[in-house]
């Protein structure tokens, strides 16, 4: 019977430990961890991708979006690589697109939160 209970308990530690890594994508030695996370855009979650090496944020990527076309790709293209670039999240947003350049910081900050870079 003990034996059981101690199979119950490791069990339990196992699902303990991997729901409080449940936002973390482990990526190959030597390149950091990948975190994603999602923000309320215009039309919907804008989600990022944000990696990681250390206290160094390496890349961070929009990965999925259901912003306008024509309005959305300047952000897109900007707001991360100022972020990677500043290594801060105080960038500026893009004039006409200021909801879709948040939404993109504020998942980023998200990412760097799990990260325990807040």
């Amino acid at each position: 019977m003990r034996a059981k209970g101690r199979s119950v308990a490791v069990l339990a530690l196992c699902a303990f430990i991997l729901a409080g890594i449940g936002g973390c994508k482990s990526t190959p030695a030597g390149t950091g961890a990948e975190y994603t996370a999602s923000a309320p855009g215009n039309n919907g979650d804008v989600t990022v991708s944000v990696r990681v090496e250390g206290k160094t944020i390496k890349e961070v990527k929009v990965i999925s979006h259901k912003e306008t076309a024509g309005v959305c790709e300047k952000p897109i293209q900007t707001i991360p690589a100022a972020i990677v670039k500043g290594q801060t999240l105080a960038v500026d947003t893009v004039s006409g697109a200021t909801v879709v350049s948040q939404a993109i910081i504020d998942a980023t900050a998200k990412c760097l939160e799990q990260a325990g870079l807040d």
